[in-house]
């Protein structure tokens, strides 16, 4: 198993050069995006739904009630739009209400977490 690689640098405002590296990097990989910028803790299984996301079109999830799905969800779509300015995410749910309460919630989460490790992701979060 490689090393895990260093945290980014931690400050309340990154560099353009840092902020740039910070991106770069996370393109390439988004468990590294979800543990060091947003400061998530992923279970192995995480881990793996990262991985196809990364490199399949279709990535589907069986799996029962509280087992992480929405959280891993939202840590994806929070990698997907913090590392290039020119994506989206739109989500779907039941209701309107419940992706709110739901996907969002979590999203939101993230990116506060994020800010307060001072890795603030420069992604525009709106609902």
């Amino acid at each position: 198993m490689p090393p895990r690689p260093s945290p980014p640098p931690s400050r309340l405002t990154l560099s353009p050069a840092d902020r740039r590296s910070l991106v770069e990097r996370g393109r390439r990989d988004s468990v590294w995006w979800i543990e060091h910028v947003l400061g998530a803790r992923l279970a192995p299984i995480q881990r793996q739904i990262c991985r196809s996301v990364e490199r399949d079109r279709v990535t589907l999830v069986k799996s029962c009630h509280a087992t992480g799905k929405t959280h891993i969800a939202g840590a994806l779509a929070h990698w997907w739009c913090g590392t290039d300015a020119d994506r989206m995410v739109i989500t779907t749910a039941t209701s309107g209400t419940q992706s709110k309460h739901s996907i969002w919630r979590e999203i939101e989460k993230l990116d506060g977490q994020a800010k307060a490790r001072g890795t603030p992701t420069g992604a525009e979060v709106l609902t």
